[in-house]
């Protein structure tokens, strides 16, 4: 399904008097900017590209020439490849920007004219997109009502990269009113439900979620678990957030596509149990939710009672971690 990925809130911050969580830290260069000679190659590398604009080609010319009951298929998969080239371009501003940190007041010259040109070609690619897709919203025909809710789910996706959060969430909100059992009004519930939360109307953001519990797919049922218990936090129910946050990493154990999220929601169990659990209590229940990771989360929960000031339930945990 197009657009199911998204980023994963990982660590929590206190912003504004709202606990929000933080996406993971892009992932270093493997490679020093000092060992490269130009500029860095395409993401994903010559061949990714080549074998994309080999794809839009190939959609391109089956649009050209598609009876009209096949033109709406061929105009999403040439928009959603267009979307895929850029990000193609936004993988590279990365690379780019990287390359510009340490780069020498010469050299920054030169990486600012290719993050220029390489933001214009972005914007480009997702223009193109936004075309395809809105010619498929603007048909009454049969096969263009089918194909609606992708159309608009890629539209929003768009528009956000083009620097339009509004016009994404209208697009959103339609999707869900118009077709709400389409696959992607699940992934798009959640999405609302982000925006919601973000601004801080809590209640609206909850409805979201707990709307897309129903959905089959196991990503959106534990993406929106784990985001229930956020809420909890933000309303000071530990007790809630401990529940919700605990159900994530029993219900993604052993799923490697969701370890992440898993791992994610397990280090935040150490901010709900610290909102109502008993010290004594803290190493058997970490060993059950996690043993992999269970002495680094008693280490977390023993500095967090110490960053409290409560240094008694600090000492109370680390004597339990030497016990078998």
């Amino acid at each position: 399904m197009r657009g199911e990925a998204r980023g994963l809130c990982v660590v929590w911050l206190a912003i504004g008097g709202v606990v929000a969580c933080a996406s993971p830290p892009r992932k270093p260069a493997s490679e020093s900017p000092a060992q490269h000679e130009g500029p860095p190659p395409p993401a994903g590398g010559d061949e990714a590209v080549a074998q994309l604009e080999r794809e839009i080609d190939v959609h391109s010319r089956r649009l050209e020439h598609s009876d009209p009951e096949e033109r709406v298929q061929g105009q999403l998969a040439l928009a959603d490849a267009y979307q895929r080239r850029g990000e193609q371009q936004l993988e590279r501003l990365f690379q780019l920007d990287e390359l510009r940190a340490s780069a020498s007041a010469d050299r920054r010259a030169e990486l600012d004219r290719l993050i220029a040109e390489c933001r214009e070609e972005e914007a480009a690619w997702y223009q193109r997109a936004a075309s395809l897709y809105q010619e498929v919203l603007a048909s009454s025909s049969p096969e263009a009502l089918r194909g609606r809710a992708e159309a608009r789910y890629g539209l929003a996706s768009v528009r956000r990269r083009l620097g339009d959060p509004l016009g994404a969430v209208d697009l959103l909100e339609a999707l869900v009113r118009d077709d709400p059992e389409h696959g992607l009004a699940w992934p798009a519930r959640l999405e609302l439900g982000d925006h919601a939360f973000a601004e801080q109307r809590f209640a609206e953001a909850r409805g979201l979620y707990e709307e897309a519990l129903r959905s089959s797919n196991a990503r959106d049922h534990a993406y929106a678990s784990y985001k229930l218990g956020w809420i909890a936090v933000n309303l000071d129910d530990g007790g809630a957030a401990l529940e919700h946050w605990a159900r994530v990493v029993e219900r993604t154990r052993g799923d490697a596509t969701q370890r992440s999220l898993g791992e994610a929601a397990a280090k935040d169990c150490v901010l709900a149990f610290a909102m109502v659990g008993r010290p004594e209590d803290a190493v058997k229940f970490f060993r059950r939710l996690h043993p992999a990771l269970a002495p680094e989360l008693l280490r977390r929960l023993a500095q967090h009672y110490r960053d409290r000031g409560q240094p008694e339930a600090a000492l109370v945990v680390q004597a339990g971690m030497t016990s078998p």
